[in-house]
């Protein structure tokens, strides 16, 4: 036999996508010979839930009943619910959370804001007297032309960060410099000159104490901070809360936003809660009356708390504004297919509650690390074949030993900038493969002491497509590790690590605009993420 050298090229591939199928799980997705339940929006939690005639009202229902080799299939519609099982399944008999044929289901964590009306004359000189810097702002303006409108909503206590939807769009928080429709690339400003704890800006004309007690959220070079505003004058501001890690020097490149204020809510599509009297406020995207949209506010954190469960497959499902979350004794669950958007969100970073390493100026950069993004923690779990779009934070946290992330889709993530990323790794002995990762604000895959430990051994990272990184600081990498972690045994081969974004935060003085969103060249994450990569066929 002649071999030729395409041939000897097909014949290699050919080798390594087999050798690639052996190291997948081949985990059956389905429970197999239990009962099957069923969940439907129009259905009721006092029906034996076995028939779509007789279907559950709620998710937690199922999860209540049901025990190994049992199914729960769940019809089309939004379930705005925290869905927390109870049983196991086994090696065997696996219990199964799945889509019905061809239904949307999302898991949602968000709950619709009623109660609107517009924002009175009276009620503005209300706020004024209150609040002096409302008088005279693009508030009061607004106010005036009928634009603005507020409900009393109650914020769930515990939650990190507030998140608003219309229209199952997020809105962004009132901003200065106006942030736009892209929390990925912000609209931001440029400081002339910087301390440890203030900067400086001609931009900043407002008057003395104009900015105290608003947020200060500064990128630079190698890692994003806030803190709160302690004074103010013309051109510039401090927070003596940020922490004494890189400064805010121009010479690293700093750029920054102002928010948490409500004079600042001046443009279409934003919003501000006013904690002082329990109001969201809100201007629509469209200038119109709330009672012509759907209007969504974040309630909790998770969809799907599998801590502690084994033997689990969720299946085919979406999640919103709300994440899945495991816990070290979790073992062979399976996530596969699901569409995942806005799974985490905060705007305050603070230092990750489970870093292991010792204190130091710079643990701010931890923010969000082991705490956002799908949480795949435990042993012999796997995350496949789905799509995570938007997240504060990490798309992806993988902990523990011998867990699975193959052929999944993660956009989007980390629009705080930390060093959370698309896929952020602790623990031994994982797969990271056959991933897109696009546009991260920091890395597309990270492994980093503070959290990890000093070791983080014998990964195989292979076949992913990681690119469109560090859109919000410039010391990143697609991969990036920090720092002394003995990774022995781990192999990294076959990925494609390209279209580094940090020019994005190297640009300089940005102008202040009253665009909503901030023209670009490179790709849209959300249209164009980069030739998807090779998949094995197992």
């Amino acid at each position: 036999m002649i071999f030729t050298a395409r041939r000897i090229r097909v014949v290699a591939v050919a080798v390594a996508a087999a050798l690639l199928c052996t190291l997948l799980p081949q985990t059956p997705a389905y429970a197999t010979g239990g009962a099957t339940y069923y969940v439907s929006t129009s259905g009721s939690d006092t029906n034996a839930g076995t028939s779509t005639g007789a279907a559950f009202r709620n998710v937690q229902k199922c999860a209540t009943v049901m025990i190994a080799g049992d199914t729960c299939q769940i019809a089309a519609g939004t379930y705005r619910e925290k869905v927390a099982p109870t049983a196991n399944g086994t090696a065997t008999n696996r219990i199964t959370y799945v889509a019905a044929p061809g239904a949307r289901v999302v898991i949602d964590g968000s709950d619709v804001v009623t109660g609107w009306s517009a924002v009175t004359a009276g009620q503005l000189a209300t706020l004024q007297t209150a609040d002096s810097t409302l008088v005279g702002s693009e508030f009061a303006i607004a106010v005036g032309a009928g634009r603005v409108y507020r409900a009393s909503v109650s914020p769930t206590a515990g939650l990190p960060g507030l998140q608003v939807f219309v229209d199952d769009a997020m809105q962004p928080e009132a901003a200065w410099p106006h942030a736009g429709n892209n929390p990925a690339e912000p609209v931001l400003a440029s400081a002339q000159s910087g301390t440890t704890t203030s900067l400086s800006d001609s931009a900043l004309t407002q008057p003395a104490g104009w900015w105290v007690g608003a947020r200060l959220t500064s990128h630079n070079w190698f890692v994003s901070e806030t803190g709160t505003v302690t004074s103010s004058s013309v051109g510039t501001v401090t927070a003596s809360s940020l922490p004494a890690c890189v400064g805010l020097s121009p010479n690293q490149t700093n750029r920054y936003s102002l928010s948490n204020k409500l004079a600042l809510l001046g443009r279409a599509g934003e919003w501000h809660y006013r904690a002082a009297d329990g109001y969201l406020y809100a201007w629509m995207p469209d200038g119109a009356s709330p009672s012509g949209h759907v209007v969504e506010l974040k309630k909790r954190d998770i969809a799907f708390d599998l801590s502690g469960r084994s033997y689990t497959t969720v299946l085919g499902l979406g999640l919103k504004a709300a994440t899945i979350t495991t816990s070290s004794t979790s073992h062979h669950l399976v996530l596969d297919g699901l569409t995942a958007r806005y799974v985490s969100a905060y705007s305050d970073l603070t230092i990750d509650p489970n870093k292991v390493t010792g204190p130091d100026a710079c643990d701010v950069l931890t923010a969000g690390e082991t705490t956002s993004g799908i949480q795949l923690r435990g042993s012999a779990n796997t995350l496949r074949n789905s799509t995570i779009d938007w997240s504060a934070g990490n798309g992806v946290m993988v902990a523990g030993s011998g867990n699975t992330v193959t052929n999944n889709r993660i956009t989007n993530a980390n629009y705080m900038g930390s060093y959370a990323a698309s896929i952020n790794l602790l623990g031994d002995g994982h797969l990271i493969s056959h991933n897109t990762a696009w546009g991260s604000g920091r890395s597309n895959l990270n492994i980093d002491n503070k959290v990890a430990g000093t070791t983080s051994a014998n990964h195989l990272i292979r076949y992913n497509d990681f690119g469109d990184y560090g859109k919000l600081v410039n010391d990143v990498g697609a991969i990036y590790v920090c720092c002394r972690v003995n990774m022995a045994g781990t192999v990294i081969d076959h990925n494609a690590l390209h279209d580094a974004a940090p020019g994005v935060a190297a640009e300089g003085p940005l102008p202040v605009s009253t665009s909503t969103s901030r023209p670009t060249t490179r790709p849209s994450p959300t249209t164009s993420p980069g030739t998807a990569p090779p998949t094995a066929s197992c």
